[in-house]
């Protein structure tokens, strides 16, 4: 009789109160997960070809357990703000031959990940679910993704980005950087819509360093209450509480 009143308060128990798997996450949200690519690659876009193969169940498996903790994090609201078809992950995932760790896929309302891409480091895999998020958020927002004139303004007097993420690689590239006034890490400074991305992604992730940072450089104290405006303004739910629930 005991065992039989556990388990139905377990089940009355809210979703969110109980541990997700990722397909559980997906299917909550509508979202087809795809952890087997086969016959999906190569995939044309407007943009170029996206490859990719199937990955080896170990390291699904664990890559998994990674991304619904960090997806997780933000509101409900937000994700069906996004209207995401589908989450595809695969080994190997490259746009038009350059390997990648991830390609918000905007035509076919799809998010690409590689699950091995970055593995020697949580906090890279971590960082790049959110950075790549948000470049969903920023294309849905206002349908523009490569300029930002008021986002532009809050850097330092004639600074001018780089020629885009695709031209920014290198381990050095994510690593955060204190040095640079104004900018989280040199992948920052290549794009207006990177340096969006990754003010976004380490908010969700390490908030505390950039609190610290925002602490001594008003340029991102700036970029972060910007950053704070934008998504508010896009999905009411990111409002001061849900920062501070972060930082718990």
């Amino acid at each position: 009789m005991k065992r039989a009143i556990v388990v139905l308060w377990f089940l009355a128990l809210p979703v969110s109160a109980q541990e997700l798997t990722l397909d559980q996450w997906c299917r909550k949200h509508e979202i087809r997960l795809v952890t087997d690519p086969k016959g999906i690659y190569p995939l044309r876009t407007a943009h170029g070809s996206i490859t990719g193969a199937p990955a080896p169940d170990q390291i699904l498996q664990k890559y998994q357990t990674l991304l619904v903790g960090e997806l997780s994090k933000v509101p409900a609201t937000l994700v069906r703000r996004l209207d995401l078809e589908r989450i595809i992950l695969a080994d190997d995932l490259k746009f038009d031959g350059q390997k990648r760790a991830a390609i918000p896929d905007f035509q076919h309302r799809t998010l690409h990940l590689d699950p091995r891409e970055g593995s020697y480091s949580r906090i890279y895999q971590q960082t790049v679910v959110h950075h790549e998020f948000y470049h969903i958020v920023d294309w849905k927002d206002d349908g523009e993704l490569y300029e930002d004139a008021e986002w532009k303004k809050l850097n330092p007097e004639g600074f001018k980005y780089g020629s885009g993420g695709r031209n920014a690689r290198g381990n050095d590239q994510w690593q955060l950087d204190d040095s640079l006034a104004g900018f989280l890490n040199k992948y920052s400074t290549s794009g207006v819509e990177e340096d969006k991305a990754e003010v976004y992604a380490n908010l969700l992730v390490r908030p505390s360093v950039v609190y610290a940072r925002v602490a001594k450089d008003r340029i991102l104290a700036r970029k972060v209450e910007r950053m704070k405006h934008l998504l508010k303004k896009f999905c009411p739910d990111m409002n001061d509480a849900f920062w501070k629930s972060l930082e718990k």
